[in-house]
């Protein structure tokens, strides 16, 4: 009958084949202790080679799933806040277009009422509506002036533009008003005009905060 002899039987024999009396049993003892060592680290080996594997096998799913993550679009940047002088002259320019827009009402006002007007002198039919005609262009400029500089505070440097020009329309015009007798109006209108217009193109914060556009 065959039968698998253990290890430590066949270790025994061929130990006792080479040594003899006490040099046999420690020989013995020591393949013995060899033998289960190698046996243990042959174990060890592969239990490392299997979590090996696992771990291996983990980094591929997450791998895979990271690609089909969808990727965050990325953060719009922020606007840079307009400078201090660039919003008080933008608050300027605000109050001189509501200041035109009353101005472009009364006007209206008048035509419906019929209030003549003594410094025009015409026989046209449509003479009893020029002031509406004048407030309809006024509420379409400084509408847009209003737009430019709400446009400015929220950081948008295209409104800047329009509003010096109306800055310098109004400087001129304030001449005007001057030579026809309403002198204190006319100085408002140019004192306002300037300080805008220093706000806008001689600080330097604005005319930074401006060149970084380009």
């Amino acid at each position: 009958m065959n039968y698998i002899r253990p290890s430590w039987a066949n270790s025994w024999t061929r130990t006792r084949n080479e040594e003899s009396g006490d040099a046999f049993i420690h020989a013995w003892v020591c393949r013995c202790v060899r033998a289960q060592v190698r046996r243990r680290a042959t174990s060890e080996t592969r239990t490392v080679g299997r979590w090996a594997a696992h771990a291996v096998a983990v980094a591929k799913i997450v791998r895979v799933n990271e690609k089909k993550r969808p990727v965050p679009s990325p953060a719009a940047p922020e606007k840079e806040r307009a400078p201090q002088p660039v919003l008080i002259g933008a608050g300027i320019a605000v109050v001189q277009a509501i200041a035109v827009i009353i101005f472009g009402i009364v006007l209206i006002i008048r035509d419906v009422t019929g209030a003549k007007n003594e410094s025009m002198v015409s026989d046209a039919a449509a003479s009893g509506w020029v002031g509406t005609g004048t407030a309809i262009f006024l509420f379409i400029v400084f509408g847009f002036v209003i737009f430019g500089a709400v446009a400015m505070v929220k950081g948008k440097r295209w409104g800047r533009g329009a509003i010096v020009l109306v800055q310098f329309i109004l400087a001129a015009s304030s001449f005007q008003m001057m030579s026809g007798g309403a002198i204190a109006l006319g100085v408002l209108v140019l004192l306002s005009a300037a300080v805008a217009l220093w706000l806008l193109m001689l600080v330097p914060a604005s005319t930074q905060w401006a060149a970084s556009h380009y």
